[in-house]
């Protein structure tokens, strides 16, 4: 698999052919810095975003967490001339995690406070948060008082089949809940006021107007007599009926141009945001790093891999270690000590260590698949990922490997075609369309 193959294929890995790493200390096999910081700097003129999840429903101080890491986002670029942009990924987590003897696994995004919710929203229509531009992704569906924060954003990417609306499905709206909607609209103006009001009133219906002078407007159907009644419209298309609270998937959003795009994943929307890397998290922010390095090169055996990983727990445990970098020179293993290790790698506390691999030259095979569990990659001048031709496994024909690589997938949160790329020689990687939905997926010939 050549570089760019790489570099555009995998899903949520970041993967620079440039960066400047600082790491003070030496590079045994396993070696833990004597200086007490490290710094991971890209290189000057990258454009980089960030990645916060918000995590529904907004309960608790969960809230309090997407602003606190925000301002964190915020403060670190105060002097920088170009707002970075920040993607509030909406996502569904369950109540368990807030408060345990509670599961809302089933529920959805569903369950957001009102309070908690507006509170968010206002934030993110504030002058603090001003200085980063917000971006909402919704891969799923968003219901619920989680709206109103989606409608506090700059911008909106949503799956095609992804949903939002349904705003007024916990509670029965009522004025004041009414006036926080039209007052997050009207501050940002990213959906119409009337589409934000369809999805708390089930009786309102939207109309979409075209003016005489040539304009269009959204409005409620009272809103388009009035204009009709002044003269003023040459036509009327009915965008919500009513008789429900409205509920509008990303592929209508697009359609009517009230969202920014349709993305079907996060390598889809990095590229949609033109940025020169996968999205980065607050971990990723300055600090104080405290590394240890893990060199890989010759013959990668069992004894050694048990060895790498014991040796890890121990120095993670004993030095609160917070970054990992695996130097990957060409080394010789089988698929399964790979998928062993690179399992122990993606595992690791990935809130308090982060994860760097290294890559100093072209390497095939499966350790490929060890590089891929990190959170971050940087190919250093010719470097290259591939299959080996004289070590590769069959997926076509062995289930076995077939399990163990969809295991791997989960674990990593790669994508299963393109992590078989490195591991089977004869593996062919396609994106495929669905012409009914137009939804694009990338399989494996394999799959």
């Amino acid at each position: 698999m050549k570089r760019r193959n790489l570099i555009t294929g995998f899903g949520g890995l970041w993967i620079h052919t440039a960066m400047l790493l600082v790491l003070s200390g030496s590079t045994p096999a396993l070696a833990q810095s004597t200086e007490p910081a490290a710094e991971i700097t890209s290189m000057p003129g990258e454009r980089q975003g960030y990645l916060v999840n918000v995590d529904l429903p907004l309960v608790g101080e969960r809230d309090q967490e997407v602003s606190r890491q925000i301002l964190r986002i915020a403060d670190t670029y105060a002097d920088s001339e170009v707002r970075p942009i920040v993607v509030l990924r909406f996502r569904s987590a369950p109540l368990s995690s807030v408060v345990s003897e509670l599961d809302n696994g089933s529920m959805g995004t569903r369950g957001s406070q009102f309070g908690r919710s507006q509170d968010l929203a206002r934030f993110l229509t504030s002058r603090k948060a001003a200085r980063v531009r917000l971006v909402a992704y919704l891969p799923r569906s968003v219901e619920g008082h989680a709206v109103l924060p989606v409608l506090a954003c700059e911008d909106i990417y949503a799956a095609s089949g992804a949903e939002l609306g349904r705003a007024a499905i916990d509670e029965a709206s009522d004025a004041s809940i009414e006036a926080a909607y039209r007052d997050i609209a009207q501050r940002r103006a990213t959906l119409p006021e009337a589409v934000a009001i369809s999805m708390l009133d089930p009786a309102v219906e939207v109309v979409q107007v075209q003016l005489a002078d040539g304009g269009t407007q959204v409005v409620t159907r009272p809103e388009a007599a009035e204009l009709r009644e002044a003269g003023k419209v040459l036509r009327e298309e009915v965008v919500w009926r009513g008789g429900a609270q409205a509920m509008y998937s990303g592929r209508k959003l697009r359609a009517r141009r009230w969202i920014a795009r349709t993305v079907e994943d996060e390598t889809q929307l990095t590229e949609a945001l033109g940025l020169s890397g996968s999205l980065r998290t607050t971990r990723q922010l300055p600090r104080d790093w405290t590394p240890v390095s893990v060199t890989l090169d010759s013959t990668l055996t069992a004894s050694l891999t048990s060895q790498i990983m014991r040796s890890l727990r121990a120095e993670i445990s004993e030095q609160q270690l917070n970054l990992v970098v695996l130097r990957v020179q060409q080394t010789d293993c089988d698929f399964r000590q790979a998928a062993l290790l690179a399992g122990f790698i993606a595992d690791l506390e990935r809130e308090n260590i982060y994860t760097l691999s290294v890559i100093l030259e072209p390497i095939q095979g499966p350790i490929g698949l060890v590089a891929a569990a990190c959170q971050e990659s940087v190919l250093l001048s010719d470097a290259q990922l591939g299959p080996d031709q004289n070590n590769s496994v069959n997926l076509t024909e062995d289930e076995s490997y077939q399990n163990e690589l969809g295991d791997l997938a989960s674990r990593t949160g790669r994508p299963l075609a393109l992590l078989s790329a490195l591991a089977d020689v004869e593996a062919r990687v396609g994106e495929f369309t669905d012409q009914e939905t137009g939804k694009r997926a990338i399989f494996a010939n394999w799959q």
